[in-house]
């Protein structure tokens, strides 16, 4: 045993400040932690957004029944713009929504046959029909018109009220509007229906001298 005799009178030791204390910054837990530098000068890349994907194109049948629908309606709120936004990729299928319309109207009331012009004006002005859909739609209902008018006597006269603003707002010109497979004297009615339709329109065809002279031979 140890006297503590020994001890006394010595002075004791402080062991307080005899260990070395790490800081937490230089321990090698604390430096796994830190984040990777990041040298100057270079700027962090995140990944790209994915492109949206693109939808997909509608049929010639679905496309039918949305332009119908929306004929009905624009009739009723004369809504071109949501008629312009549903009908966004209807260029495709400029004949079939033509043929669609058209057909539709000429069984209707005057609401729907004097909104047809509107209608296809509006739509060719975004570029969402084109003339020469509407100009061979046109082509196939005139072949038939002699049959069509078994069950819709007026129907030469109903055409040419709903082509008459396509001819005054330029989005067709007289030389689409082919009557040639019909006889003589239906076209010579069916030009003098067009001509009336024509002077119908507010003077909206004073600047245009062919329909101004197609108006004065067919009076």
């Amino acid at each position: 045993k140890r006297n503590d005799s020994d001890n006394r009178g010595k002075p004791i030791k402080s062991r307080r400040g005899s260990v070395e204390r790490r800081s937490s910054v230089d321990t090698p837990q604390s430096a796994s932690r830190r984040p990777p530098a990041v040298p100057r000068g270079t700027s962090v890349r995140h990944p790209s957004p994915e492109p949206p994907v693109a939808a997909a194109s509608r049929s010639e049948d679905e496309l039918v029944k949305v332009a119908k629908r929306m004929f009905k309606e624009f009739v009723a709120e004369q809504d071109l713009a949501e008629v312009q936004a549903q009908l966004h990729d209807a260029l495709e299928h400029t004949q079939a929504v033509t043929s669609t319309i058209w057909n539709f109207a000429l069984d209707q009331k005057d609401a729907e046959r004097n909104a047809v012009g509107p209608f296809f004006v509006g739509l060719a002005a975004n570029g969402l029909v084109d003339a020469a859909g509407m100009a061979a739609a046109l082509a196939e209902l005139i072949e038939f018109l002699e049959d069509i008018e078994i069950d819709i006597p007026k129907a030469g006269l109903y055409l040419s009220q709903m082509i008459a603003p396509l001819l005054a707002q330029g989005v067709w010109t007289l030389d689409q509007v082919d009557l040639s497979v019909l006889p003589d004297a239906k076209q010579s009615a069916i030009n003098k229906h067009l001509a009336s339709a024509l002077g119908q329109l507010d003077n909206a065809i004073d600047h245009d001298v062919a329909l101004v002279e197609f108006m004065n031979s067919h009076k």
